[in-house]
């Protein structure tokens, strides 16, 4: 399996101790991502999936969570006053079909051990791949 791009916006709260990835198809503040990442362009007919997850934890005051983001990927961060983290990772996958792009991403998989936080999937090949930001 290789490692995928990853971008965690991390800014909000979450009520319980440690949330498993949870997936929904957008949401109100990233309704924009969501229809862009949805629209084809005419140089690229192949199938596209796209998909936020999000997750978190219980942090305590001054840890450090570390992302794997190889090879290209960046991070978002916003601070406050609360011991939790809260995770958004958006999805994006493309194959020869729509839904040949969901299974694949499907496949992908983010974890966190201990403060390091990675993104794992299959490996690309010529008209399959995908993304995590």
């Amino acid at each position: 399996m290789r490692i995928g791009p990853i971008a965690v916006a991390i800014a909000l709260a979450i009520p319980a101790p440690v949330l498993g990835q949870r997936v929904h198809r957008h949401s109100s503040g990233d309704h924009d991502w969501m229809e862009e990442c949805s629209r084809r362009s005419r140089r690229d007919s192949r199938g596209r999936h796209c998909e936020e997850r999000t997750m978190g934890w219980r942090s305590g005051s001054g840890q450090s969570l570390s992302v794997d983001a190889t090879p290209n990927g960046g991070v978002s961060v916003s601070g406050w006053d609360r011991d939790s983290v809260h995770v958004i990772m958006k999805i994006q996958a493309h194959a020869g079909s729509d839904e040949e792009a969901r299974e694949l991403a499907g496949r992908v998989q983010v974890s966190r051990s201990g403060e390091e936080l990675r993104a794992d999937g299959p490996p690309s090949r010529r008209y399959a791949s995908w993304t995590v930001s």
